[in-house]
């Protein structure tokens, strides 16, 4: 179905025309070539009928439910995939139609998605919001997650600082996202091994003599379920990377988050797994298991994120945590053959018996939106000191909960737990803040 016929205009469309009408002009589209765009390329967004989409404050398009399985049933190898991500729940632009003088880059070069019914309201608020002049520190821009959170802030025109220990790997991975900047956004690259706490105050040290402030510092960086081993500093490696290093990291720069910044911690549903243990943080007398390990670190990048607000929230810099939801990345690496698709299974048996679809993970880039969301776009009272998941703030959680559904565990919102490891951490790293 193409959307051309004004016949197909119901409320939906009409919204739609009204977006590209009146197409912001920063972002270089004139309202003659929005009509020009609208009137040629088709663009599928998968999603429940009635919602509407951006992308870039650029292109908006709804396509209703029998749209949707015309176009699942056809084939997707035509689908041009640098523009835009997989094609469940994201916007796909046919190759075969696209009329030859649409550029498509400058069209659909990001398309922050979650997935979820608050789609509407983040397409609203966040998916045309200008960037330009903020200054975003984002950790692990090697691979994954932290790439596509890079490369959305660049594309709405932040000046975006990558940290990571491979540099040579991060160079390769945010090549195009130079490239892709828009409206004076940017991308600069820093060493940074979380599991080497001399590495960590090096990287704060040259933060610091910079002086630059930052408007908002994402410490996405993680590793997840590793074999038994130790960082620099003899930490239990996940814990010790996953939560200290980012301890110390954002401690020690904690100045440079302007008042009215946030300090966004990516978590996990994993959290879930287990609390964290203050007695033995680094298995001296626990047998090591990788998911309770893992769930541990998790449950800490909360509980850190929640005394850092009670403490700055004062200065108005704020601070949150969040799951960005099940994603293939190379978090996963090390799993074993086959473990995650038998993790899948048991899932989609739980749901089967409920009477709900199967799990889909998200795609990449569906994955940073939350932490764009929490970052820039939700506002402060509403997520400071709080989880969120699927831009919005989780709602606690005690009972038995499914691996897929929302939820956070009460120890990992406590502000008395949250004191107490703050003052462990400080033990373990040796510095106090």
């Amino acid at each position: 179905m193409r959307l051309t016929d004004p016949t197909h205009r119901d409320d939906r469309y009409e919204l739609v025309f009204n977006l590209l009408r009146n197409a912001d002009e920063d972002a270089g589209v004139d309202r003659a070539r929005a009509d020009h765009i609208h009137a040629n390329v088709p663009v599928f967004q998968v999603n429940r009928p009635g919602a509407r989409e951006r992308a870039d404050g650029r292109l908006a398009r709804v396509i209703d439910a029998e749209a949707r399985e015309t176009f699942r049933a056809g084939d997707r190898a035509g689908h041009d995939d640098r523009a835009a991500v997989p094609y469940q729940r994201q916007c796909l632009l046919n190759r075969e139609e696209r009329a030859p003088d649409v550029d498509v880059e400058s069209i659909v070069e990001i398309c922050l998605r979650d997935g979820t019914e608050r789609n509407v309201e983040f397409a609203e608020t966040g998916a045309g919001k200008d960037l330009n002049g903020k200054r975003v520190l984002v950790t692990g821009v090697s691979a994954g997650l932290g790439v596509e959170t890079a490369r959305a802030l660049a594309a709405h025109g932040a000046k975006v600082v990558g940290a990571a220990r491979d540099l040579a790997k991060a160079e390769r991975a945010t090549a195009e996202i130079r490239v892709q900047a828009a409206n004076g956004g940017g991308l600069e690259l820093m060493e940074l091994d979380l599991a080497s706490l001399e590495s960590v105050r090096a990287c704060t040290d040259a933060l610091l003599a910079d002086g630059r402030p930052f408007d908002a510092v994402i410490a996405n960086a993680g590793v997840m379920r590793t074999p038994f081993g130790h960082t620099a500093d003899g930490f239990e490696t996940q814990f010790g990377t996953n939560h200290l290093g980012h301890f110390v990291l954002v401690n020690r720069i904690a100045s440079l988050i302007a008042p009215g910044g946030r300090l966004v911690n990516v978590s996990s549903s994993g959290h879930r797994y287990s609390d964290v243990d203050l007695a033995d943080p680094n298995f001296e007398r626990t047998p090591y298991e990788p998911t309770i390990a893992y769930g541990r670190s998790k449950t800490a990048n909360i509980l850190f994120a929640v005394e850092f607000d009670r403490r700055h929230r004062a200065r108005d810099v704020r601070a949150t945590a969040l799951h960005p939801g099940g994603i293939l990345t190379e978090l996963g690496r090390h799993l074993q053959p086959g473990e995650l698709d038998a993790i899948v299974e048991q899932i989609n048996v739980q749901l089967r018996a409920e009477g709900r679809p199967p799990f889909q993970f998200k795609t990449i880039l569906q994955g940073a939106t939350t932490s764009v969301w929490a970052a820039f776009v939700a506002p402060a009272e509403e997520v400071g000191g709080r989880y969120c998941e699927d831009c919005q703030v989780s709602q606690v959680t005690e009972g038995l909960i499914s691996p897929v559904s929302p939820g956070v565990r009460p120890y990992a919102l406590d502000p008395e737990h949250a004191k107490t490891l703050w003052a462990r951490s400080e033990e373990l790293v040796g510095e106090r803040f």
